[in-house]
């Protein structure tokens, strides 16, 4: 991990040297129109200096055969569509964009991919006809067109938040622990996804580079406002970060330092008062629960999963959460999304969102901020873990599948050319802003891609009763009562999970 870590960093710093003084060129070329119509000058791989492409153990780019040509063959991608039909949302775009726009990420993805059919001669078709509110149409679509044995899909790009693994349990999909071409231990693969959520022994699913905006770019982390840490005399909170004592104590502690009554009217509320943190509601907790490093369902090397909830840690950590949101006067607990607004106000120390919404929503941020990891639950917890949020989208390949050594090495291509053309490029684009784009937020950065997870029960939670909701149905009610949700569900869940490995099974 080490080392594929160290890689991203060199990645990372190598391009967004190279992309600062290339800004300039980005923009005309926006007025102007690209260069040409089959590629553009987004710096990638080939721009930067060779030990930025070289780990200790010579890591290059992938194995894929220099001679592979698989003839011309159309890769069909059913693309899951959770952006409203938006051709810019992150789970189109991720997996292909129709033209050069002059814009660094947009002309990134699409050089991915004329790169990608350059070299394999295969031809990309993307499919995207539902949205996300109507995505059980979508799952039902790849059910009957695999049920009548058409082969009309290659690949699913499918969402994780929803009935896709009963497919898997329907033997939708193959196989993919030992497919060809597909080198699932190379760092362009999400090793969580890739070492965590086999079931009964099968890969159906995998993520990686090539869904850098649903993956990466969900990624929960704390956005810290540096001029009220320098106001408020607090030490830089990276530097427990780095200690390794950033804990939910501690965060607990520097909130309860934060709150200012504003307007001066003995309450503290959302429209006019000054916060430690805000916390949005359901995703927070959701964050929390994959922080801390819960469990409820465990999976051996048999890939065979059992309701084995560590209930003294989960009943420790929900107390921690319901002090943090509604007994801590520097916390604005259970926030809507506006909460967003209450960070650019410069109203709040700290926020838990995406790492994306510094792409988007905190772009134009007056103050200076960073970000850091969601913290560990104690010191003792080995590392920083970062819960991508229910929107990552996994692939996997249906069994009607006729094209498959086309559509691995295809999947192979799209994730390697990503790790080093797309990724850097994209985490540059999430750091445009003047403030955020530090050595402290880039080094933060390779902690939490490091701990990004992709826990078990986020990937096959829709088949038993999703218990990674825990916090999101007790912090919701203010309760800390974990053992009587435990106690309320175990039956069913183990019942469901029973059921699911049957299925394998059969």
């Amino acid at each position: 991990m080490k080392k594929t870590v160290s890689l991203f960093l060199a990645l990372l710093i190598a391009l967004s040297g190279l992309l600062t003084g290339c800004g300039e060129t980005a923009e005309q070329s926006a007025d102007e129109g690209p260069s040409s119509p089959e590629v553009s000058a987004t710096p990638g791989a080939e721009d930067l200096p060779e030990e930025a492409l070289e780990t200790e153990a010579g890591l290059t780019k992938d194995d894929l055969p220099d001679d592979l040509d698989f003839g011309g063959e159309t890769i069909t991608i059913h693309i899951r569509n959770g952006d409203n039909y938006n051709p810019t949302g992150n789970c189109i775009m991720e997996m292909t964009v129709e033209e050069l726009n002059g814009e660094l990420l947009n002309d990134a993805i699409f050089n991915r991919n004329v790169t990608v059919e350059e070299r394999l001669n295969v031809k990309l078709d993307p499919y995207s006809p539902f949205e996300w509110t109507r995505y059980g149409e979508a799952v039902n679509e790849i059910r009957s067109s695999v049920r009548s044995g058409e082969d009309r899909f290659d690949i699913i790009a499918g969402w994780c938040n929803s009935d896709l693994a009963s497919l898997a349990l329907e033997d939708c999909f193959l196989d993919m622990k030992d497919a060809p071409y597909l080198d699932l231990e190379k760092p362009w693969w999400n090793q969580a996804l890739v070492g965590k959520n086999i079931m009964g022994s099968k890969q159906f699913f995998v993520t990686g580079e090539s869904n850098i905006l649903s993956s990466l770019g969900s990624a929960f982390s704390v956005f810290v406002n540096e001029a009220l840490e320098t106001d408020f005399q607090l030490e830089k909170l990276s530097n427990y970060v780095d200690e390794g004592t950033w804990t939910i104590d501690k965060m607990a502690e520097i909130v309860e330092q934060v709150h200012v009554d504003l307007n001066g009217d003995g309450k503290m509320d959302s429209a006019n008062d000054r916060f430690g943190i805000v916390l949005i509601g359901t995703l927070s907790a959701d964050a929390f629960y994959a922080s801390l490093d819960l469990h409820q369902v465990e999976v051996d090397g048999d890939g065979t999963a059992t309701y084995s909830p560590q209930t003294e840690r989960i009943n420790t950590a929900l107390e921690k959460l319901c002090n943090l949101y509604y007994n801590n006067p520097g916390t604005f607990g259970w926030a809507p999304t506006y909460s967003r607004e209450v960070f650019v106000e410069k109203r709040t120390l700290m926020t838990i969102d995406y790492i994306e919404a510094s792409r988007e929503e905190f772009r134009n941020l007056e103050d200076p901020y960073y970000i850091i990891p969601t913290p560990k639950l104690d010191e003792t917890q080995e590392q920083y873990y970062a819960y991508i949020f229910n929107n990552l989208t996994v692939l996997s390949v249906p069994v009607t599948n006729q094209n498959t050594d086309a559509t691995y090495a295809t999947m192979e291509a799209l994730s390697s050319e990503s790790f080093f053309n797309v990724t850097p490029v994209f985490f540059n684009d999430c750091m445009q802003n003047k403030y955020s784009r530090s050595e402290t937020t880039t080094r933060m950065l390779e902690i939490i891609r490091a701990g990004c997870y992709v826990d078990y029960e986020y990937i096959y939670g829709a088949l038993f009763s999703r218990p990674a909701y825990i916090f999101r149905d007790l912090l919701a009610d203010k309760s800390s009562d974990s053992a009587s949700w435990i106690a309320r569900h175990q039956k069913t869940i183990r019942k469901q999970i029973e059921k699911a490995m049957e299925g394998l099974t059969d």
